[in-house]
């Protein structure tokens, strides 16, 4: 970053462009014990094949444009805007034909200044900061604020809490409980699984990574035998036959049903009571803290 009242790299500039958000695709990879922002190196060629007019200004004109995109790249890992590296596993896993397109772990091929379409590169420095990043920071401190004052909220507020944790709740469960079931029940008919958000319960994923793709279908078994055929048979029978179960024994609604208001009452003082005491806590740590 450019102290204030000094005048920027261009080059370092032009890097951050290629970080925005119509820049170059990227994913993040465990690199040397440390989390980085990496590009494939294919990307990189496509981009600059795409915005050539860029390259006049770094590079000599006289060289044909591969040549060029590829003295771009190494002046960039010359100022050490981004190095080379290379997957740390380069066998597919168990049950894949083929490598990841964005491996989880890189390693970092220290000295090799080389550049190849073949190989990955991995950001230095932080991409800089949005003013959606300042934003957010801002609005989690409130939050944060707006918890600890819970207690002493109004009890409409105190519902509204109640209410929308619940709502969420709900949907994070709904939503796996559909994942689990598609993939159930493609695995049944296809004997494969399909998965939707994929991503969505991967530790190792982002929140912009979360979320997409929107579904994925596994990878075919090797072998398909008549163990795999019988297996899902079996499988299918035993789920009808536990949810015809189900439908029979279920008990009636009336006589099993709780009276209505008693649960709701309940069930509210419950969920009012644990965010109350939860609220109680965290200002009782701060005022310790604070002493």
């Amino acid at each position: 970053m450019a102290k204030a009242g000094e005048r920027k790299d261009p080059l370092s500039s032009l890097a951050d462009s290629l970080r925005a958000k119509n820049g170059i695709p990227w994913r993040t990879a465990v690199v040397a014990d440390s989390r980085k922002e990496f590009v494939r190196g294919k990307d990189f060629v496509s981009h600059f094949k795409e915005h050539n007019d860029v390259l006049g200004a770094w590079v000599n004109r006289a060289l044909s444009q591969d040549d060029q995109i590829r003295a771009l790249a190494e002046l960039f890992m010359r100022r050490g805007l981004f190095f080379k590296a290379e997957r740390q596993f380069k066998k597919p896993k168990p049950g894949k034909k083929r490598l990841a397109k964005w491996p989880k772990k890189l390693l970092p091929l220290h000295g090799d200044r080389a550049f190849t379409p073949e190989h990955f590169y991995y950001w230095v420095n932080d991409r800089p900061a949005s003013p959606y990043l300042w934003l957010f920071s801002v609005l989690f401190a409130v939050v944060v604020l707006l918890a600890c004052l819970f207690p002493l909220a109004p009890h409409p507020v105190k519902l509204a809490v109640v209410y929308i944790s619940m709502v969420l709740l709900c949907l994070i469960l709904s939503t796996i409980a559909l994942r689990c079931a598609v993939a159930a029940l493609t695995w049944l008919l296809l004997g494969r699984s399909l998965w939707l958000l994929p991503n969505m319960l991967q530790d190792d994923k982002g929140l912009d990574e979360a979320f997409w793709p929107l579904w994925q279908m596994d990878e075919p078994p090797e072998k398909r035998g008549i163990t795999h055929w019988l297996l899902r048979v079996l499988m299918g029978l035993t789920t009808c036959m536990t949810i015809w179960t189900l439908y029979q024994y279920v008990p009636d609604a009336k006589g099993a049903a709780p009276p209505r208001d008693l649960l709701y009452v309940a069930t509210h003082r419950l969920f009012v009571g644990i965010l109350t005491v939860y609220g109680l806590t965290v200002m009782s740590a701060l005022c310790v803290m604070e002493r």
